[in-house]
């Protein structure tokens, strides 16, 4: 009895084991999005494209309209293909006076501008700290290193801050 407890109990063990190893094997840090605050540079780091903040745009076809697309109507933001950069691009964000602007989108290999922001929002909305994320309306977390899973016990700072129209909401 002793016995057959020893060998299950390294099973499962050998199990959870090989499980948790490969996932890791599986699992390629996401380059995160980046915003400027106070001429600091810091990450917007997710794992789903829901959580980078500029998604919501993406859903808007007024917006991902003006975008190139693939032959199946889906958007295009770039030809690479990388698993760093499953999004297929990097945004540029800067955090001023309580207002979040997307300054720039680039393409995940080249870092080149996928688009100008004049083409998607026109010259009137564009200034030149660039476009106000006002599609913002949730929470936005910004951290002081990227977050993934080799990340998950170090010590990162974290804000978290309550857009509305992309701007900072004042606590009441």
């Amino acid at each position: 009895m002793t016995n057959s407890t020893t060998t299950f109990s390294k099973k499962v063990l050998f199990t959870f084991v090989l499980l948790f190893h490969t996932a890791f094997l599986f699992a390629t840090d996401q380059i995160p999005d980046l915003i400027i605050c106070n001429g600091t540079t810091l990450y917007i780091s997710g794992t789903f494209d829901e959580e980078f903040p500029l998604y919501p745009l993406l859903q808007d076809e007024k917006y991902n309209c003006k975008m190139e697309k693939y032959d199946n109507n889906t958007l295009k933001l770039s030809a690479c293909h990388s698993t760093g950069f499953y999004r297929g691009y990097q945004a540029i964000w800067e955090l001023y006076n309580g207002v979040v602007y997307l300054k720039a989108v680039l393409d995940c290999c080249t870092k080149e501008p996928l688009f100008e922001l004049e083409t998607i929002f026109g010259k009137d909305i564009v200034t030149e700290r660039g476009v106000q994320a006002f599609w913002l309306n949730d929470s936005l977390s910004i951290c002081s290193r990227p977050i993934s899973v080799f990340t998950l016990f170090e010590d990162i700072k974290m804000i978290g801050l309550k857009l509305k129209y992309g701007r900072i909401q004042k606590k009441k």
